[in-house]
């Protein structure tokens, strides 16, 4: 059974109380950190100083947790912090680079930061480190928006084509591929009519 135990230091405006996690008369480092993010999550919106003072206290905790590493990274981004949550992400991929979803989350922050081929070629990676095809799926579903916010409608249809084979049931892939098509068509048309 844990024993939550509280120490209190100063973080910017004021005190707050840090939670300790003791098991068996020892801290907890996981269950503590695992802690700090959930208090990182609940502040990103309301107090960024205490959600980043948390993100840090939690991968000073565990510095090779690649999970903890992309939790801090999610939170970054929830905060319009991409470059931030960048170097968690490229962290977090030195420690398990079989892990598809850090490629997946680190395209979403190049895509944030504006760096649109980068971004395509982590969701190509995350692709080829997937084992199942609901995560095949998700990761083309994911290359295929990137395209269409790049107006690159033929690659994000084929993109969302691939997506939609993998998971026929998907309303939310297959609503994304008639955008795709439907787009494709009005700029082929616009095309041909400047011919």
């Amino acid at each position: 059974m844990f024993i939550e135990a509280s120490i209190v230091r100063g973080i910017g405006q004021g005190d707050f109380p840090w939670p300790v996690y003791v098991f068996n008369g020892e801290v907890s480092r996981f269950q503590t950190a695992k802690e700090l993010i959930h208090l990182a999550w609940r502040n990103c919106s309301s107090d960024q100083s205490v959600a980043i003072a948390c993100l840090e206290r939690a991968m000073k905790l565990l510095p090779d947790d690649p999970y903890l590493f992309n939790q801090c990274a999610l939170v970054n981004l929830a905060m319009n912090r991409h470059q931030e949550a960048l170097q968690c992400l490229d962290h977090a991929i030195e420690l398990a680079p079989e892990l598809f979803f850090l490629q997946l989350n680190r395209g979403n922050a190049l895509m944030m930061l504006g760096y649109f081929d980068g971004a395509c070629s982590s969701v190509e990676k995350a692709i080829k480190l997937t084992r199942e095809s609901g995560e095949k799926a998700f990761c083309l579903f994911q290359y295929g928006l990137f395209c269409l916010q790049k107006k690159l409608y033929f690659g994000a249809a084929l993109a969302l084509s691939d997506a939609c084979a993998l998971q026929p049931a998907s309303k939310k892939y297959r609503d994304s591929l008639n955008l795709a098509c439907m787009l494709r068509a009005m700029e082929s048309e616009s095309e041909e009519k400047t011919k």
